[in-house]
């Protein structure tokens, strides 16, 4: 039997006052996330260019 193990660097906090449903990534690092409110919200990674 085979197991991967995965190690995570951490690269950042992101925060919301609501609870996040919906995380999706897009276009040249961009990360969208959506919460039970609707607020949509555009994230990006620290030292990456938009």
């Amino acid at each position: 039997i085979f197991f991967l193990s995965y190690c995570f660097e951490e690269r950042g906090k992101m925060f919301s006052t609501n609870t996040v449903g919906t995380i999706t990534i897009g276009p040249e690092g961009l990360l969208f996330t959506g919460d039970k409110s609707g607020k949509l919200r555009v994230w990006s990674l620290a030292g990456t260019k938009v």
